[in-house]
């Protein structure tokens, strides 16, 4: 099985892929306050969808999630 890496969240993961395999990224969520977790749709939405709903840049959402993840392996 390959190793799960920070580098492996991608904007085509749905919110609750990457909290399944990245639960540290719960508090970038949080900290933009984006009310992703919890929500019903957490499953089906993608990372790209919900920074489409809160009007924020996909890219750095990415970014925030993966230096979250890299700082706790």
């Amino acid at each position: 099985m390959p190793m799960k890496t920070a580098k492996n969240i991608q904007q085509n993961m749905t919110i609750r892929e990457v909290l399944d395999q990245f639960p540290e990224g719960a508090k970038v969520f949080i900290r933009r306050r984006m009310a992703c977790l919890g929500c019903p749709v957490e499953g089906f939405d993608t990372l790209e969808d919900a920074a489409r709903i809160y009007r924020i840049n996909v890219q750095e959402l990415l970014k925030d999630l993966q230096q979250a993840a890299a700082e706790h392996p």
